[in-house]
């Protein structure tokens, strides 16, 4: 019991230390706590609007800590907003013709709640749509979401549905780092349990 605990911690410390050097480089988040803790403040909406539609709740956190380190009202480099990164195109067709809600993307989007759902429901749309092409998928479920939630579908068709042939390396890069961070948090936040008397 006492290995698996210090274990545990261990897994932990390694996890904070990981997650610091491949934070991007932010303000802490609201009310000047932590970026992990700022994004970790939202588990009940990752909960609420993820788990219902088979999407890991840790993946819509780790696409939050990476896109905005929890910060509510970043403002992203090509325009996107919120939490989640979502851009103007995105936010309207979801809001349109998926979620049937009027929700304006430059007042809304800031909206933590908003965000979030809007967020999840284009991360089961690209799930369904990706369902479709499975047989030449070159990644697992959860990598080939979040490649199609930041290289849109146009992308992945040309690259084969490979993630790695994607022509951005930042989007490479980006896609790599998110999918690292989920491992970390299912590993940190989920650990496997080691039977008693198996050492």
């Amino acid at each position: 019991m006492r290995r698996q605990l210090l274990l545990s911690t261990v897994v932990l410390l390694v996890a904070l230390i990981a997650w610091s050097a491949m934070a991007p480089h932010l303000e802490s988040g609201p009310n000047n706590i932590s970026p992990e803790a700022a994004a970790a403040n939202y588990r009940n909406l990752y909960e609420t609007f993820a788990a219902p539609n088979r999407i890991d709740p840790l993946l819509v956190e780790a696409l939050v800590r990476w896109e905005s380190s929890g910060v509510w009202n970043q403002d992203h480099r090509d325009g996107e907003k919120g939490l989640m990164a979502i851009s103007r195109g995105t936010w309207n067709w979801i809001t349109r013709d998926v979620l049937h809600q009027d929700w304006d993307f430059d007042q809304d989007a800031y909206d933590p709640d908003k965000n979030i759902q809007v967020g999840v429901a284009a991360m089961v749309r690209w799930r369904v749509w990706l369902a479709r092409y499975r047989d030449r998928w070159k990644a697992d479920e959860e990598t080939m979401i979040i490649a199609t939630y930041n290289a849109g579908p146009g992308n992945m068709l040309k690259a084969d549905f490979d993630p790695d042939q994607l022509r951005s390396y930042p989007k490479r890069q980006h896609i790599e780092r998110v999918v690292k961070l989920y491992h970390l948090l299912k590993n940190t936040l989920r650990p496997v349990r080691i039977p008693r008397g198996v050492e």
